[in-house]
């Protein structure tokens, strides 16, 4: 696969060839057997299905066109209407990624695996535990990242390190 990257330090356009079998070979799986524990509350995690990923990415692409749009609009109530819907729906996505990738959440009275009531959950929790629970999450999600391509400059010989994704949202920027 060919992707192409520009140098940080002198600007030189390139195109490079990756070989994705190596690439593949470091990928690792984030580990996803202990659970969140806050208090009384454990929150198993699950790793997300690419589909999913892949429509949150295509949900996320639509809303960065949308903030691109917004910055146009010269009626100050509207831009801030419009912008106030976009966030709601940033949000919104956010909480719903955030939802799939939780497989249950344990009380000491029951087992929860309803997808309404986990949300319902995360979007009464508390400020503290709510950042705890997404911060957890941000780590097992760090963990699965594929690592930077370490590319050198064909130009000036600068090294540097190129974000990879794999991602459909990706081919329309």
């Amino acid at each position: 696969m060919e992707i192409d990257t520009k140098c940080e330090k002198c600007e030189t356009e390139a195109r490079y060839d990756v070989d994705l079998s190596n690439l593949m070979a470091t990928f690792k799986s984030g580990n996803y057997s202990k659970p969140l524990i806050l208090d009384n509350v454990q929150i198993k995690f699950k790793p997300m299905p690419f589909t999913e990923i892949n429509n949150a990415g295509l949900i996320q692409f639509e809303l960065q066109k949308t903030l691109q749009y917004l910055i146009a609009i010269e009626d100050d109530t509207e831009r801030n209407t419009k912008t106030a819907e976009a966030m709601r729906k940033l949000n919104d996505t956010y909480l719903d990624m955030l939802c799939q990738m939780i497989e249950y959440i344990r009380v000491p009275e029951a087992i929860v695996m309803d997808k309404e009531h986990i949300l319902d959950f995360l979007k009464n929790s508390d400020k503290l535990s709510y950042n705890k629970i997404r911060d957890y999450s941000l780590e097992l999600k760090q963990q699965t990242d594929l690592q930077p391509l370490k590319i050198k400059c064909q130009n000036c010989g600068h090294e540097y390190d190129q974000v990879f994704t794999v991602n459909a949202t990706d081919f329309f920027a």
